[in-house]
């Protein structure tokens, strides 16, 4: 049996620096993350399938990538997906060129069988992952459910003449 241990944090770590009024330095460093250990398993914070890539978006051809989270899809060692929950989503928008256009839509955007309760089941919901960007979504407790009727998340390129790179990792479970 395969097991699954993973880690999944989100957040942001500041250190705001100014002066008072008479020029003492005043440092305020703070934060706000969570941090998440996944164990094999169904349960709360539990997973037992990964899936990993790094789709490439063009301008002209491949405008749109569907995810298919159960359909034929490969898990991380090549069995199917199959996944019944998604528990945590972490999209990465490769591009670093500078002044725009390489934008990437990131939600069930109106496809068949999207996903859509992590864009509050609206079919038409995303996430613009400008040039950069890294969007993670993280639901260690419920997750969201997927089924064979929600169950594609699109990736759509929403630039303007470059082709993008996305990496895409998704941590769920399915059935044992």
């Amino acid at each position: 049996m395969a097991t699954l241990d993973a880690t999944v944090t989100c957040g942001l770590k500041w250190s705001y620096r100014r002066a008072d009024e008479i020029g003492t330095a005043l440092d305020k460093p703070d934060g706000a993350s969570q941090t998440t250990k996944y164990a094999t398993g169904a349960a709360a914070n539990q997973a037992n399938v990964v899936y990993r890539t790094q789709v490439t978006l063009l301008t002209i051809g491949q405008l749109t990538v569907d995810i298919d989270l159960r359909g034929a899809t490969r898990a991380i060692y090549g069995d199917l997906l199959e996944m019944t929950n998604l528990r945590a989503l972490f999209l990465r928008n490769r591009s670093s060129r500078a002044g725009g256009g390489d934008d990437v839509r990131v939600g069930p955007q109106g496809a068949a069988n999207g996903l859509t309760a992590p864009w509050g089941s609206q079919a038409a919901g995303y996430n613009l992952l400008r040039t950069g960007a890294i969007l993670c979504l993280n639901s260690p407790i419920d997750g969201w459910a997927v089924s064979d009727s929600a169950r594609i998340i699109r990736l759509q390129h929403a630039g303007l003449s470059y082709q993008i790179d996305v990496n895409v990792v998704a941590i769920g479970t399915r059935a044992l």
